[in-house]
């Protein structure tokens, strides 16, 4: 499933802003890409920008209005401390958040481009580290804040860890593969990959990979990979499994084309 922005800004209204919103997945989204392609110390500024935006959030959501984006941050010690220690503040989400937002920015103050001992760079294991606390804090904004179900919550942060997938271009609702090298098997894959955990139509497979014989890719592709236990197909459609994903991450590479 592609992340909605819309889904996510209306599920975090009224207690959001859409700007708030709209700015924290932008730079969610910067973390992702950045690190998907290998650039970590870009990784890590957009770990940092997101802690702002975050910070903002802190402040509306406690007083109701927030430091305008594009305006400088004056009192971010002062604002985290305090939503930290807000009583009426939903338990979970302030004593952690809190904590992960100042790992984040500290990343970015502290230890961007700088380097250990020995000539060890710590970039890659900082910028896996940003990426796992956006990723968190994200997924706990949603579970504390959204409008959704249970069910759609729980889809809609389990689609997270699946986004942004350099070689896969969105244009006009159409994932774009750009590796054009990919076997239709492993286009298969990938766009399961890039749609999870969203069930996905045959016809629609067939349309973007490029397929011409609907009856040929199914017989050739689709049932076959069922029976290896890399989709479980439910009438005409596939879903990845948890052996797919692994597939997908272990033989295709997402940050070339």
């Amino acid at each position: 499933m592609d992340i909605s922005r819309e889904k996510v800004v209306n599920s975090l209204k009224p207690a959001v802003p859409q700007i708030l919103s709209e700015a924290l997945i932008d730079e969610y989204i910067s973390i992702k890409r950045s690190f998907r392609l290998g650039h970590f110390s870009p990784t890590e500024l957009a770990g940092g920008r997101f802690g702002e935006v975050l910070v903002r959030i802190f402040e509306h959501l406690r007083t109701g209005t927030y430091t305008p984006l594009g305006t400088h941050l004056t009192t971010t010690n002062s604002v985290i401390n305090a939503f930290e220690s807000d009583g009426t503040q939903e338990e979970f989400f302030r004593f952690f958040t809190t904590k992960a937002c100042r790992i984040l920015m500290g990343v970015r103050n502290k230890r961007n481009v700088a380097h250990l001992a020995n000539n060890i760079d710590p970039n890659f294991q900082d910028s896996l580290l940003v990426m796992e606390l956006a990723t968190w804090i994200f997924s706990e904004m949603i579970r504390s804040y959204s409008n959704l179900s249970i069910s759609e919550s729980s889809n809609l942060i389990a689609s997270i860890n699946y986004q942004h997938i350099p070689i896969i271009e969105e244009i006009g609702g159409f994932p774009k593969i750009l590796r054009t090298d990919l076997s239709y098997r492993d286009k298969t894959l990938l766009l399961l990959y890039a749609k999870y955990p969203q069930w996905v139509d045959d016809k629609d497979l067939k349309k973007w990979t490029g397929y011409s014989n609907a009856t040929r890719f199914r017989t050739d592709f689709l049932e076959p990979l069922s029976r290896d236990a890399l989709t479980h197909r439910q009438g005409n459609q596939s879903l990845l499994t948890s052996k797919g994903i692994a597939e997908v991450e272990r033989s295709i590479e997402l940050k070339s084309f």
